[in-house]
């Protein structure tokens, strides 16, 4: 490796490093996928024990590293991390290290702020690099039965990815007889999780999100509002006007999967979100960076300096959180209502806490049903899920020292005569049990 480019490289782990640490909590990592992957660490089964809106594999990779408490969510993200500059450095070698190309991946503002999170992203898109790079290889026995097996370990994760097998037509039945047994044999595991609970299984994983759309549908201005936000992000644009202009007709089902994922899943079955395009962004990089190498060094500057405005927009929107909600899930303020809480759980008691993050972070002896989000808009209520109108039922069934409810809620419990408030935040209200609070 070049001397620069390995200063390249450093200079974004240190970026990185502040991400790990001042990231605002804002996400779904502490409300899915590290609580999902620390209670089967303890032995609780996803879909059958607990209710989880994911593939299980997306959970499954985060069991080393989710250890629970503030070292387990610093751990995670720091595999996220290294994760997220291997895959660089592999896709910078293929390009025979190109510095141009590192330059567009190193310093993309959706990669840098969506990657180094402990949540499915990272998995997703390092798994779809590698698929990709094989997909340039040779046809040989070998590379098509890895790469069917890759394929499966992404359906894992997300079952949309299924469609990564695009990336390998045409395939005849030699091809086929390979690449499938490759695919099917990763999916024995969910396949076994669907065994063990089968109508938990699809309710999670299908059912769950048709009533999210249902109940809570993206108007129409919203829809095309976050679709042009995400469309005129700096990086994106710049992207976007390169992946038209270089466009090479061998490319095409390449342009195809980027296509069905990004138009056909992600803007029109999905509640739109901003980050899902970071997903596929490394191999739009890699399919575009020829463009910007041949691109005159007066025109690359300008276009790369505003290329980098991304960063900026991402800073104020996303590390310290200057906006709501994310400013009330900053580091330093959800450390501040974790020491809270601490301080004023005595003995071994129950917090019942309708923000996730707080028992995972606190450790805390917390009912499974609220150590994950698990609140079904218009679905059933029942043992795996939660729903604010029985939250007087779950304080009577175990008598908790700590409630942590969104005010909003306090409509459905009598609590005045029996918890006092210690503390608010983001317009949650922290309730102690009153016979423990002392003079």
């Amino acid at each position: 490796m070049k001397r620069k480019d390995f200063y390249l490289f450093l200079l974004t782990g240190i970026f990185l490093v502040v991400l790990i640490n001042f990231r605002n909590l804002f996400t779904d990592e502490l409300k899915y996928y590290l609580p999902a992957a620390l209670m089967m660490r303890e032995g609780l089964i996803p879909y059958r024990d607990f209710f989880f809106p994911q593939m299980p594999l997306s959970a499954i990779f985060f069991i080393p590293t989710s250890t629970g408490g503030w070292g387990g969510l610093m751990l995670s993200r720091s595999l996220a991390s290294v994760l997220f500059l291997l895959m660089g450095y592999i896709l910078y070698i293929h390009t025979h290290r190109d510095r141009r190309f590192l330059l567009l991946y190193l310093f993309n503002a959706s990669l840098l702020f969506f990657m180094p999170v402990a949540k499915s992203r990272i998995f997703i898109s390092f798994l779809l690099t590698l698929i990709f790079l094989l997909s340039l290889r040779e046809r040989t026995p070998r590379n098509l039965f890895l790469a069917g097996f890759l394929v499966g370990i992404l359906t894992g994760v997300r079952y949309v990815y299924l469609l990564s097998f695009i990336l390998f037509l045409p395939m005849n039945r030699k091809n086929m007889k390979f690449f499938i047994p490759g695919l099917i044999t990763p999916l024995i595991l969910p396949l076994l999780f669907f065994t063990l609970s089968p109508g938990n299984f699809i309710f999670d994983n299908f059912i769950y999100h048709f009533l999210l759309r249902r109940n809570f549908p993206s108007p129409p201005f919203q829809r095309v509002s976050s679709i042009l936000k995400t469309i005129f992000f700096p990086s994106n644009l710049v992207l976007l006007i390169v992946f038209f202009l270089n466009y090479k007709r061998s490319n095409l089902k390449y342009y195809i999967f980027i296509f069905l994922i990004n138009i056909l899943y992600y803007m029109s079955l999905t509640p739109v979100q901003f980050h899902y395009h970071a997903e596929t962004l490394p191999l739009v990089i890699y399919l575009v960076y020829d463009f910007f190498k041949r691109m005159e060094k007066k025109i690359f500057v300008p276009v790369y300096l505003f290329y980098l405005t991304s960063i900026i927009l991402c800073i104020y929107a996303y590390l310290p959180g200057f906006k709501e909600p994310q400013k009330y899930f900053t580091v330093k303020r959800i450390k501040e209502v974790c020491t809270l809480i601490e301080e004023n759980m005595k003995g071994k008691g129950w917090l019942i806490s309708e923000l996730p993050q707080i028992p995972y972070l606190t450790g805390l002896k917390t009912p499974t049903v609220f150590r994950i989000e698990s609140v079904i808009p218009g679905g059933p209520s029942n043992r795996r899920t939660y729903s604010p109108e029985k939250l007087g039922l779950y304080i009577g069934l175990y008598n908790p020292e700590i409630i942590i409810v969104h005010k909003d809620q306090l409509r459905w419990i009598n609590w005045k005569n029996k918890y006092k408030p210690i503390g608010e935040n983001g317009g949650y209200v922290f309730l102690k049990r009153t016979n423990t609070i002392g003079n």
